[in-house]
C-alpha cells in the first residue's frame, strides 16, 4: 500500500484511507486490495504512523496513539492449527469493555492446560498485532456441549461456567483476539473489544457484534439455519454465550481486521465501539469526526440507526464499507447476550400488532417499513 500522499497530513490522510476503505467494501477484489496492508509500503515519500510517530518523538509531542504505535509487535500472532472445535474454544461474558474493566472467559479444551494471550491489532510496522497480556497456564477442562436449542426460538447457549478472570487495565483502547493456546498443540481465537468512552474529534470504529453473532453456527444453529441445515429450523434468536464457530473470529477477520491495520497505518485518530454499545451507550459519538461502519454490518437496532442518525445530522461524516449495512431490525434481550430476529416469521415476534416498529425484520419490510435507505444513501 503505498502513502506518499501521507505528507499532506491527517486530514488528506484520512481522505485517503476512507478512498481505500469505501473501495474495499465494494467487494472481494477491494477486499483483496486491504490485504495489501500485509506489505510494507516502499517508494520515494512513503510514510507510515510510525514515520510519524518518529518526527513526533523528535519534536516532544507524541500522542497516546503513536506511543501505542511505536511499539514492537508480534508477528506470531496467526492461528496455527485449530483442530476439532472441542479442542479449545471459548467466549467472553461481554462483547466490549471499558479500559479497566474485568471480563470472564468461558473455555474448554480436552488439553490438560492452556494459555491465553491478548493480541491488540494494528500496524506496528507490518507485524499488525501486539502481544499485550498473556496469562500464565490455565487447568484445561472439557464443559458440557449445548444441550440443544432452547424454546420456541431454538436458542443455543452453553452454560460454562467461567474459567478465569482477565483484567484490562493496562489495555489500550482498540480490538482484540485472544488466543487460546491449548497443551494438545490447538489454537482458537476469542473476540474482545475494548471500547472508548467517546470520540470527540477522532474518527470511531464500529464493529459489528451483532452480524458476528447472527451468521455464527457453533451448535448447529445460527439466524440463517438449523442443525439440519434448513432456513425454516433456523434460531429466531441467538446467544452470545457461546463460542464462534470457525477459528472463533471468522466474522472479524473477514470483513474488519484489515481496515483496523489501514486506519492505524496511516495515524488517524481513532476510537472504538460495537453496534451494541452504540444502542446502549449512544453518547460515544458525541463529536466524532467520522464514524466507520466496517464490513457486512448487517444487524442493528432501531436505537442504534436512531443514534447514527442523529450523528449524521449533527455533523459527523459516515462511511459504509460494506453490502446490507443496516438491513436487519434487531431487538437485544437478556442484559445484552441476545439478538432477536424472526425476520420472515415476523408475525410470531411477541410484539407484533403491539409494537410493530420495534418487530425483528427487515427495516425495508412489513409491519413498519422504514428503509435503510434513508441512512446509508
Amino acid at each position: 500500500m503505498d502513502d506518499r500522499d501521507d505528507r499532506g497530513g491527517a486530514g488528506v490522510r484520512r481522505r485517503r484511507f476512507l478512498g481505500a476503505a469505501a473501495a474495499a467494501g465494494a467487494g472481494v477484489a477491494g477486499l483483496g486490495a486491504l490485504a495489501g496492508c500485509d506489505s510494507p509500503a516502499s517508494g520515494p515519500g512513503a510514510g507510515t504512523a510510525s514515520d510519524d510517530a518518529g518526527k513526533a518523538v523528535r519534536t516532544g509531542s507524541l500522542t497516546a496513539q503513536q506511543r501505542e504505535q511505536a511499539l514492537p509487535g508480534d508477528a506470531g500472532w496467526r492461528l496455527g492449527k485449530t483442530g476439532p472445535q472441542e479442542a479449545v474454544e471459548g467466549y467472553t461474558d461481554q462483547v466490549s469493555v471499558e479500559r479497566g474493566e474485568h471480563f470472564a472467559l468461558h473455555a474448554s479444551t480436552t488439553a490438560p492446560g492452556f494459555t491465553v494471550s491478548a493480541y491488540r491489532i494494528g500496524w506496528y510496522g507490518g507485524d499488525q498485532a501486539r502481544l499485550v497480556w498473556r496469562s500464565g497456564r490455565i487447568a484445561g477442562r472439557l464443559q458440557q456441549p449445548a444441550g440443544g436449542p432452547a424454546g420456541a426460538t431454538r436458542t443455543v447457549s452453553t452454560g460454562w461456567e467461567p474459567t478465569v478472570g482477565i483484567d484490562t487495565a493496562d489495555w489500550p483502547e482498540g480490538a482484540y483476539l485472544l488466543r487460546l493456546d491449548a497443551e494438545n498443540g490447538f489454537q482458537r481465537y476469542v473476540p474482545m473489544i475494548v471500547r472508548s468512552t467517546g470520540a470527540a474529534g477522532r474518527t470511531l470504529l464500529m464493529h459489528g457484534a451483532a452480524t458476528w453473532q447472527a451468521y455464527n453456527v457453533w451448535g448447529g444453529y445460527s439466524l440463517y439455519q438449523g442443525e439440519s441445515g434448513s432456513y425454516a429450523g433456523r434460531s429466531l434468536a441467538v446467544s452470545f454465550d457461546r463460542p464462534y464457530d470457525g477459528t472463533g473470529a471468522d466474522k472479524f477477520l473477514v470483513y474488519e481486521r484489515a481496515l483496523v491495520v489501514l486506519a492505524e497505518r496511516l495515524g488517524l485518530p481513532l476510537a472504538y465501539t460495537t453496534g451494541l454499545d452504540v444502542h446502549r451507550q449512544p453518547q460515544v459519538l458525541h463529536g466524532a469526526t467520522t464514524l466507520l461502519s466496517l464490513g457486512h454490518d448487517e444487524y442493528w437496532t432501531p436505537q442504534q440507526r436512531a443514534s447514527v442518525t442523529a450523528a449524521r445530522d449533527a455533523g459527523t461524516n459516515i462511511a459504509f464499507l460494506g453490502a446490507n449495512t443496516c438491513f436487519r431490525r434487531i431487538r437485544i434481550e437478556d442484559g445484552a447476550r441476545t439478538v432477536v430476529c424472526y425476520k420472515t416469521d415476523f408475525r410470531d415476534d411477541p410484539l407484533y400488532g403491539r409494537d410493530d416498529p420495534a418487530v425483528t425484520t427487515d427495516f425495508r419490510a412489513e409491519p413498519s417499513p422504514d428503509p435503510e435507505s434513508s441512512l446509508t444513501g
